[in-house]
C-alpha cells in the first residue's frame, strides 16, 4: 500500500463537469480533491467549440478545458492524474483507490467520468477526428452548415442524429450499420435532404488534414462520396465501470441515475456530466456539475455540524 489522503470532497474526472464542480467547491472553501483520468475527454477531441455562452469567438476543447482547469486550482482545488480502480462509497468515510494503490477518502463524491464513444474502427476515423470526423450533431453541424456530409450507425442514435443534421447540413449521406435495425422509410421519411446509401459500408475517410470524403464499399464494389464531414451516430458507453459494486444505481444503458439536485442512490455521492447521460453538452455537464458541487458542499457542512441528510 502506498499512501493515504483525506479530504472533504473528490471529485472523480476532470472533464468539464469534474473541473466545474471542483471549482464550485473549491470556491465555497471545501477542501477539495479532483482526480483527473489518464485518458483525455472528450471534450479535448473538439477542435471547435462555438456555442459555449460567453465566448463570441470560436475555441478548442483543449483551450476550454485548460481555462476551466486553471480557475479550479485558482479557487483552491487540488487535481492529481491517476485512475480509480475501486470504490467504497457506502461507507462513511468514502474510499477510492487508484491504479497506483493510494487510497483516498472524503466524506462526499462526485462522480463526472463522463462517457466513451463507441468507434467504428474505420480507417483514419481517430486521425481525422475534430477534424471533419464527429460523434455530435448538435456541437458540431452548424460547422457545416449547408454542406454535404455523411452520416454513419444504427438505431434509435441514428435517427435523433440525422433529424439534427437534416435543419442544419445541405445534404445527408445516410449509411446504417449492421446490425440494420431502422426501417428505411423511417430515415428518408426525415428530409427529402437524405439520401440512404443501402447496402454500404464505410472502408475510410479520406483526408489528410480535414475530411474530403468517405470511402464506401457498396454489394462489392468500391465507391467514393464527395462529403466534408463524417458523422458517427453509435452507442454512447458510460464511463463508470468503477460503480459496477458501489450501490449506485445506474440505468440500462449504464448511466448513473440522480435526482433534480445530482444525488444518487448512495448518500454523500453526486454525479454531473455525460456519465448521467444528460444533456450530452458542455453547458450542460457544467451546470449540472455547479448543482452537485453545491449539494455536496451543503452535505458535507451538514455532516460536521452531526445533521443528517
Amino acid at each position: 500500500m502506498f499512501g493515504f489522503e483525506k479530504h472533504q470532497l473528490i471529485v472523480v474526472g476532470g472533464g468539464p463537469a469534474g473541473l466545474t464542480a471542483g471549482m464550485y467547491a473549491a470556491s465555497m472553501k471545501i477542501d477539495t480533491l479532483i482526480i483527473e483520468g489518464t485518458s483525455k475527454p472528450r471534450l479535448a477531441l473538439a477542435e471547435v467549440i462555438n456555442n459555449y455562452p460567453g465566448f463570441v469567438e470560436p475555441i478548442s476543447g483543449v483551450q476550454l478545458l485548460s481555462r476551466m482547469r486553471e480557475q479550479a486550482l485558482k479557487m483552491g482545488a487540488k487535481i492529481v492524474k491517476s485512475d480509480v480502480i475501486s470504490t467504497q462509497l457506502s461507507s462513511h468515510p468514502k474510499m477510492l483507490t487508484t491504479r497506483e494503490n493510494k487510497i483516498y477518502s472524503a466524506d462526499a463524491v462526485v462522480i463526472a467520468t463522463g462517457l466513451q464513444q463507441q468507434s467504428l474502427r474505420i480507417k483514419n476515423e481517430q486521425k481525422l477526428t475534430g477534424r471533419g470526423v464527429s460523434y455530435c450533431a448538435v456541437c458540431d453541424g452548424p460547422l457545416f452548415a449547408g454542406k454535404t456530409v455523411a452520416l454513419i450507425g444504427s438505431g434509435e442514435a441514428l435517427i435523433e442524429e440525422a433529424e439534427r443534421l437534416s435543419g442544419i447540413v445541405g445534404k445527408i449521406y445516410v449509411i446504417q450499420v449492421p446490425p440494420e435495425t431502422v426501417e428505411n422509410k423511417r430515415i428518408t421519411g426525415i428530409s427529402e435532404k437524405i439520401e440512404l446509401v443501402e447496402k454500404a459500408r464505410p472502408i475510410e475517410i479520406l483526408g489528410e488534414e480535414y475530411v474530403t470524403g468517405l470511402k464506401i464499399s457498396v454489394s462489392g464494389r468500391e465507391e467514393l462520396l464527395d462529403v466534408s464531414a463524417v458523422f458517427i451516430a453509435t452507442e454512447k458507453i458510460p464511463t463508470a465501470k468503477l460503480l459496477e459494486n458501489s450501490g449506485v444505481r445506474t440505468d440500462p444503458r449504464g448511466c448513473i441515475i440522480v435526482d433534480k439536485d445530482q444525488k444518487t442512490s448512495v448518500e454523500g455521492v453526486y454525479a454531473a456530466g455525460d456519465c448521467t447521460c444528460r444533456g450530452l453538452q458542455v453547458v450542460t455537464a457544467a451546470g449540472d456539475a455547479a448543482v452537485a458541487a453545491i449539494n455536496a458542499s451543503v452535505y458535507i457542512r451538514r455532516k460536521l455540524k452531526g445533521v443528517s441528510r
